[in-house]
């Protein structure tokens, strides 16, 4: 299960590119494709190295008008979609 403290990196096999203001990604293993917006674009930036969802957060925070608590939240729930997808993967 997806916590604060686990740590997140990216999949190896999920090819990106700026498409407009998305970033399309689409995992070689599978059919299908994301478009990220600017903030899920920010986090896969973030994951260039494997990090903490406290780090994500800690760095969002920093430049997004959010509330701590609100930011946790969504960035669980946006991450264990990419997981599930295994786009990214989690240890605890």
């Amino acid at each position: 299960m997806l916590t604060s403290s686990s740590i997140v990196s990216r999949a190896d096999d999920v090819l990106a590119a700026n498409v407009d203001n998305e970033l399309v990604m689409i995992r070689l293993e599978s059919d299908g494709y994301f478009g990220l917006d600017e903030i899920g674009r920010r986090i896969w930036e973030l994951l260039d190295e494997a990090r903490t969802v406290d780090a994500i957060c800690s760095s969002l925070l920093e430049e997004y008008d959010v509330q701590p608590a609100d930011c946790e939240a969504d960035v669980l729930r946006f991450l264990s979609e990419l997981e599930e997808h295994g786009v990214v993967f989690v240890e605890n």
